[in-house]
């Protein structure tokens, strides 16, 4: 259990490059900074490691990875080869300073999450119908005898 929560060691050291440092987090967040520069490391063979490990790597969650990933797609800075089938590569694009980071176009940025709608007051009335049956309130089921506490016998 211990060494689940120790952080796992890298086996390659990586340096930010300076234009990444450099560049201010309203444009390049700081999070993705070190994801960007964790997958330059492995050059262009690419990364083949799945979200979990580099959440792991990164002590976050899988859905923050993607969220990186797809941030750096859309900022055209990777490239991720066959996305859907186990054999996924991610390879990351040089780039020399931050004016050809900004000169890039952006890509296509995937939708927002649609949001949970909230329970309309028809909905909210049979799921509060429902939840008041399984705990027999319903006075469709049988009444059930009351409970008989058991006959205390004095001691003598």
């Amino acid at each position: 259990m211990k060494q689940l929560l120790m952080p796992v060691q890298a086996k390659h050291k990586y340096q930010i490059p300076e234009w990444v440092k450099n560049a201010p987090d309203d444009v390049f967040p700081a999070k993705t900074k070190r994801l960007y520069t964790y997958l330059l490391v492995f050059g262009v063979t690419g990364c083949w490691q799945w979200n979990c490990r580099i959440a792991r790597r990164f002590h976050t969650t899988d859905r923050t990875i993607r969220r990186w990933l797809n941030w750096l797609k859309a900022h055209k800075l990777i490239e991720i080869r066959q996305p859907f089938n186990s054999r996924r590569v991610i390879v990351a694009h040089q780039c020399k300073d931050f004016l050809e980071f900004l000169a890039r176009p952006l890509g296509h940025m995937p939708p927002p999450q649609p949001k949970k709608h909230r329970l309309t007051e028809a909905k909210f009335a049979l799921k509060r119908d429902r939840t008041v049956s399984l705990f027999g309130l319903n006075p469709r089921l049988p009444n059930l005898p009351g409970i008989i506490p058991p006959v205390v016998n004095p001691c003598g």
